[in-house]
C-alpha cells in the first residue's frame, strides 16, 4: 500500500506545478508578476521537482516521507472543498503554499544553519544563494498573486479562516527546513532525478512545455 501510495505522490507532486499554471490561467489574474511565470516559472518547476521528487525518490517507502505530505495536502483539500471551492483552487492553494513554505525555509538555512566547517551556509557560498532564492521566488511570484486575487476578501467564507493555510505553511516550513539543513549539514543528498541518458530531453522539454502551455493559458497569444 505505501509502496503504491508513494509512486502517486511521486507523480503528483512532478505535474503539480503544471495543474497549478492552468489553475492562474482559469483564475484571469493579469499583471507583471503574472508574466514572470511565463519568463521564469520554468526555473521554480524545475527547482521543485528536483528537492521535492528527489526527497521523495530517496525516503522510498518509509512511513514518515510517504503520510506525512498527506497533512496538508488533506487540510487544503478540506478547507477549499469545503468552502464550495473547485480541484483548481484547490492546486493554487497548495503550490501557493509549498513555494512560500519553500523560499522562507531556504532563507532561514542560509542565514542560520551552520555546515561540516562551522560556517554558515551563506559564508560558504557567498551571496550566490541569495539570487538563487530571489530566481525561484520571481518564478513563483505569479502563483501568490493569483491566489491572493483569488481569496482577497473571501476568508471569512472558509470554516476556520486562514488557520488552515497556516498551519499547512508550518507544515511545509518545518518539513523542508529539516530537510535542508541536513543537506547543509552533508548528512542528506539529493539525487539527481534528471539523470540518466535521456534526463537533458527532460529538462529541455519540460521548458518548452512550461513556455508554450504559459503563453497559451495566460492570454500571451
Amino acid at each position: 500500500m505505501k509502496g503504491i501510495l508513494a509512486k502517486i505522490e511521486f507523480g503528483y507532486y512532478a505535474i503539480l506545478p503544471y495543474l497549478a499554471l492552468v489553475a492562474v490561467g482559469i483564475s484571469g489574474a493579469d499583471g507583471w508578476m503574472i508574466n514572470c511565470l511565463v519568463m521564469l516559472g520554468w526555473v521554480t518547476l524545475l527547482v521543485y521537482q528536483i528537492f521535492c521528487l528527489g526527497i521523495l525518490k530517496t525516503s522510498g517507502n518509509r512511513s514518515a516521507a510517504v503520510f506525512m505530505p498527506l497533512i496538508p495536502i488533506l487540510i487544503l483539500l478540506w478547507n477549499r472543498l469545503g468552502a464550495g471551492g473547485t480541484v483548481w483552487e484547490f492546486f493554487l492553494d497548495q503550490i501557493m503554499v509549498e513555494m512560500v513554505a519553500m523560499f522562507i525555509a531556504m532563507s532561514i538555512v542560509f542565514i542560520t544553519v551552520k555546515g561540516p566547517g562551522n560556517r554558515y551556509a551563506w559564508q560558504e557560498l557567498g551571496i550566490l544563494p541569495f539570487f538563487f532564492i530571489a530566481l525561484i521566488s520571481l518564478g513563483s511570484i505569479g502563483f501568490v498573486q493569483a491566489w491572493w486575487e483569488m481569496n482577497q476578501g473571501k476568508m471569512n467564507e472558509f470554516f476556520l479562516g486562514p488557520i488552515p493555510f497556516l498551519i499547512s505553511m508550518v507544515i511545509e516550513v518545518v518539513s523542508f527546513f529539516f530537510v535542508l539543513k541536513s543537506i547543509v549539514k552533508r548528512e542528506y543528498e539529493i539525487p539527481d532525478i534528471f539523470e540518466g541518458k535521456y534526463g537533458a530531453v527532460i529538462v529541455l522539454g519540460q521548458i518548452v512545455l512550461w513556455c508554450v502551455l504559459a503563453v497559451f493559458l495566460l492570454g500571451w497569444v
